[in-house]
């Protein structure tokens, strides 16, 4: 009479967000009567599987692996059964039992087995068997072996030795269900490369993360038994596919001369043509008529994985009103430009890309009453590169970040007699994060921020960097000075959130910023600015999301004196809708 013994494994599900915790469940007893009878007649005198899926076995994993069990205390050892019970000496694990790449060695085996067989008797009933095999699945469960099975046949035993079957859970199918702008092909092509191999969580999540990284993307998955023992299913299900995404940004980033209220629309599309590409826009206008920016751009996936190409236009009108007004001042800013992103590295905690843009530009300033003083027309062309590294210890306390830039560029036409032929710029940046509880990104978070903008001669009015404004020393109004080389520091510590209301949460920062900058002009012009304050960002559900800032000016520097004196108090904020 065959018995056989219940086969314990595990099914993880999971969203795009994270995985649920791990469920051990026990199969039907009819099931497993089948699954032996199917492992009685697949395997053969090597161990070896014959399944519909072909897999490439390493040698070592055709040959039983055999621990030794230690003596323990119980009844005097004989070679014979008693009363049903069998004595077992050794133990044997048929079929793929290591998995070295994943922590599934000799040793992790033996130490697993022997704390299994601590607690029992070294005469084994069936039962005894039973939960031996269960204690061995678990073990490859932890391992993230999600459906690695391993169970038992009583009638193997021979010479006190207890044979144990590990049959690997490998992904044969690949299931995907209620896709209807993305094709089945595109999304199931981060999990492709898994089939065949055998169902290793942290793969599996990976490939989740790879997918739900398409724009308008949001999927989940779980696990189902295939057609045959030890043959996985994967199960793919979309929960949203959104083809539009568009959003409404009221904010005062802007200065006193072109207008201080602005509003941002943004646009894009996804999947365009089939192929994951998106077609984004953004139009940005001011309260002051005749300033205006508008940017289109394309860009779609390349073969590499986490890698986009694509290319951009963009125009910048803008018109001086205020005290300079009766200047007649107006300008705009054309250009092209092409890109390349080359994903380097994605990990759960370090990412790294290397980032290319060739851009060509067109920049114009008028003036109607001094055309020989403010009037300007230059043309020029511009390489960008980029490196971004970020990372992640696995505690979880803290987070950097790098960016090497170099921009190098060739003025093709100009009527600026103080411009160079060439451009040259190299950025550094520096970003550190001390989270204080480990593993949370935004509450109790202390953060420095290091930049550096070098030039060693003059540049177009449009490549200079702007030193104050809620893109840099937050005290002050924007754009109170640009600067050819820029040296900048700011640190910033966050505290816990606060709830309001059901869907809101409010958290509450302090910040203190400072620069340094130079003008590569006759007059070495220079300028510095220092400043403090406290802001709150807001969140509104998933929809809305703003941000306040009230700076205080702490003290600035200049070789040329400003127009007035710094208000003591400096507000920016902005709201921001999703749609």
């Amino acid at each position: 009479m065959l018995i056989i013994s219940p086969v314990v494994f595990r099914v993880s599900p999971f969203t795009s967000q994270k995985t649920y915790a791990n469920l051990v469940i026990c199969c039907k007893w009819l099931f497993c009567f089948c699954l032996a009878l199917t492992h009685l007649s697949s395997f053969g005198a090597n161990g070896q599987a014959d399944s519909t899926l072909q897999i490439n076995e390493s040698p070592s994993s055709r040959n039983p692996v055999s621990v030794a069990i230690p003596k323990t205390p119980g009844r005097k050892r004989t070679d014979h059964l008693v009363d049903g019970k069998a004595l077992i000496k050794r133990i044997e694990l048929k079929g793929n039992a290591l998995f070295p790449q994943y922590g599934v060695t000799q040793e992790y085996i033996s130490k697993k087995l022997n704390e299994a067989y601590a607690g029992m008797d070294p005469w084994m009933t069936i039962s005894d068997m039973h939960s031996l095999a269960d204690a061995m699945t678990i073990a490859y469960h932890e391992k993230g072996l999600t459906f690695n099975q391993v169970f038992i046949v009583p009638n193997e035993i021979e010479g006190n030795t207890l044979t144990v079957n590990v049959l690997p859970g490998r992904i044969t199918e690949i299931h995907l269900k209620n896709n209807k702008l993305y094709s089945a092909e595109h999304i199931k092509k981060p999990f492709t490369h898994l089939l065949g191999t055998v169902v290793y969580e942290p793969h599996i999540q990976d490939a989740m993360k790879k997918a739900n990284m398409i724009d308008g993307l949001k999927i989940f998955g779980f696990f189902s038994m295939g057609k045959h023992p030890g043959q996985v299913r994967l199960n793919l299900h979309v929960v949203s596919e959104q083809k539009h995404q568009a959003s409404v940004r009221v904010d005062n980033f802007g200065v006193n001369n072109t207008g201080v209220y602005r509003v941002v629309g943004q646009y894009s599309q996804n999947n365009l043509t089939g192929n994951g590409d998106t077609l984004s826009a953004t139009l940005i206008s001011t309260n002051e008529i005749g300033n205006l920016y508008g940017v289109a751009g394309y860009k779609r996936p390349t073969p590499i994985d986490n890698s986009f190409a694509g290319f951009s236009a963009y125009s910048n009108q803008f018109e001086i009103v205020g005290d300079f007004q009766e200047l007649g001042l107006t300008g705009h800013l054309e250009a092209v430009s092409g890109f390349y992103q080359l994903g380097l590295l994605k990990e759960d905690n370090a990412a790294a890309s290397l980032y290319s843009n060739l851009a060509f530009k067109n920049s114009v300033i008028t003036s109607k009453e001094f055309k020989d003083v403010f009037a300007e027309s230059t043309q020029y062309i511009t390489l960008n590169t980029q490196f971004n590294a970020a990372v992640i210890p696995s505690t979880g306390t803290s987070k950097q970040a790098l960016e090497l830039g170099l921009t190098l560029g060739s003025v093709t036409d100009t009527d600026d007699e103080a411009l160079e032929d060439t451009i040259l710029i190299a950025r550094v940046r520096y970003q550190y994060q001390l989270r204080w509880q480990a593993g949370n990104p935004a509450e109790q978070v202390t953060s420095a921020d290091l930049k550096i903008s070098y030039a060693p001669d003059s540049l177009p009015s449009a490549e200079r960097s702007v030193m104050t404004g809620p893109y840099g020393v937050r005290g002050y109004e924007p754009a109170l000075f640009s600067a050819d080389s820029v040296y900048s520091f700011s640190v910033q510590h966050t505290l816990d959130y606060l709830t309001p209301c059901n869907g809101c949460k409010v958290l509450p920062f302090a910040f203190a910023d400072y620069a340094y900058g130079i003008q590569n002009t006759g007059n070495e012009d220079d300028a510095s600015f220092s400043g403090a304050g406290l802001g709150i960002d807001v969140l509104y559900k998933s929809h809305i999301s703003s941000r306040v800032t009230l700076g205080f000016p702490l003290a600035e520097n200049l070789s040329q004196d400003l127009a007035e004196d710094p208000p003591g108090i400096i507000v920016y904020g902005y709201i921001n809708y999703v749609f």
